[in-house]
């Protein structure tokens, strides 16, 4: 069962909100899992409407989650039970935004290993470049590095090019 909007308990990923409390009305809007949300609607900049590319990176952090849970990984010294006991939180959705830009921060410049899969490694890695150009491109054209004209958000086109491209049977899966 995937991991929802709950109180955080030690190491591990709660399953939802009790039974007896009350679910906040503002987040009745919300129709995606808590932990996996896209780093913008966590920020909640007012007139931000969910769309494809919050899908799709939400996507992004399902696969990144199935990873850090169930595959021999790493980044640095730190295994992927403990990343991604520091990756997704339940604390506030700045605190969620933050972890998550953290890890794509961290990842970037350490890089999660997947154990004898380096090609799921590699795909890894450029899924996780496709939502940092995604995150920041708001920032960007803010700053006037990108123009109004052109997009950086995620489509199904770009997402599913990483894996169709892994998949390639040139490729060698473990």
């Amino acid at each position: 069962m995937a991991p929802q909007r709950g109180h955080s308990g030690e190491g591990a990923l709660d399953q939802g909100p009790d039974s007896s409390e009350e679910v906040d009305p503002n987040l009745k809007e919300r129709t995606i899992t808590y932990y996996f949300m896209a780093v913008e609607l966590l920020e909640g900049a007012k007139g931000t409407i969910q769309n494809v590319h919050h899908d799709l990176e939400s996507f992004y952090w399902v696969l990144i989650w199935v990873i850090l849970r169930h595959t021999d990984c790493f980044c640095e010294e730190h295994l992927g039970p403990a990343l991604c006991g520091n990756t997704f939180v339940w604390k506030s959705d700045t605190d969620a935004a933050h972890k998550k830009r953290a890890w794509l921060t961290d990842t970037m410049l350490m890089r999660l290993v997947i154990r004898k899969n380096s090609t799921l490694t590699d795909l890894l890695a450029e899924l996780t470049a496709l939502v940092i150009h995604q995150i920041h491109a708001k920032i960007h054209r803010m700053l006037g590095f990108l123009p109004e004209n052109v997009s950086l958000n995620l489509t199904h086109d770009v997402v599913l090019n990483a894996p169709n491209t892994a998949l390639d049977p040139k490729n060698l899966w473990p």
